[in-house]
């Protein structure tokens, strides 16, 4: 079983979710977010948001250099991706999350942290209902 359970949150598939459990690889990463691309992708033109939960309580970044697998991520982001939250997290899945910053202005604007499920929820609405842009401006 992996690591990282992947699925839809919500019944309208408006919202995917992502649970990381302690012990996860950067292949299990890699795989993972190839799914969500092809499940926001295949959900289009409808807006899929995105919540990745981390239910360890000591996030470990896995052995091996991140930095090909954050690159391309921030490179891929669909269309019709909405915001990313991530909910809990220890200061290093903090870190971990602002890398992808470096590589893609429009992950950044994507990006946001919450401390429970319910906040992340109420984030995602928020960012709805005000129809935030999620892409970077030039």
């Amino acid at each position: 079983m992996s690591a990282i359970v992947l699925g839809w949150h919500d019944d309208q598939q408006t919202i995917l979710r992502a649970d990381f459990s302690q012990d996860w690889t950067w292949e299990e990463f890699v795989n993972t977010y190839d799914q969500i691309m092809i499940m926001t992708r295949g959900a289009a033109p409808r807006r899929i948001d995105l919540i990745l939960v981390n239910g360890a309580k000591y996030f470990r970044v896995p052995p091996g250099n991140p930095w090909p697998a954050v690159r391309r991520l921030a490179a891929s982001i669909p269309e019709n991706a909405g915001i990313q939250v991530q909910v809990g997290g220890t200061r290093t899945s903090v870190i971990f999350q602002n890398m992808q910053r470096y590589f893609s202005q429009e992950a950044a604007a994507r990006t946001f942290f919450a401390e429970t499920l319910d906040e992340a929820l109420s984030v995602i609405a928020d960012m709805r209902e005000r129809q935030i842009v999620t892409h970077a401006v030039p």
